[in-house]
């Protein structure tokens, strides 16, 4: 069997003319389309949304990564290669945190969200808690 992937957007009441001048100046850079992680960068708003469906790693541009241990969603707000904001949540409503690592300095601060910084491995180890019960699923936003 074959594996095969691909991409769209979804332009609401956009006309042929709008979805062609859209196309021409596009700013949507898809950065991962597998089965593990699904990621997207609008280039001109700083923003990466990613969704893992499993463990992985991902590069979301201006030398930034970010690991996770597990599936999650990520909705990153980036400030030139800082993340200013970010969003997290399980959309499986089963996890009570979530770890991810990135490999910069984040200076976000949050009753949710501890961070480890390692000077030496140049690494931040975030952990965040989550809505539990009735909550579960609903995303954490961190930052201002």
């Amino acid at each position: 069997m074959r594996e095969e992937n691909y991409a769209y957007l979804v332009l609401p009441n956009a006309s042929l003319e709008e979805t062609k001048a859209y196309r021409s100046n596009d700013q949507i850079e898809i950065l991962s389309n597998t089965p593990a992680i699904q990621a997207v960068r609008h280039n001109q708003l700083l923003q990466v949304q990613a969704n893992f469906y499993k463990a992985g790693k991902l590069n979301i541009g201006n030398g930034l990564e970010i690991t996770m241990d597990g599936p999650g969603l990520l909705l990153i707000h980036l400030d030139g290669n800082k993340i200013a904001k970010m969003a997290v949540s399980d959309p499986s409503r089963k996890l009570s945190k979530i770890h991810l690592q990135v490999n910069s300095q984040v200076d976000l601060q949050d009753d949710k969200l501890s961070i480890d910084w390692n000077a030496e491995s140049w690494l931040s180890d975030l952990t965040v808690k989550l809505p539990e019960g009735e909550f579960a699923g609903i995303s954490v936003i961190l930052g201002d």
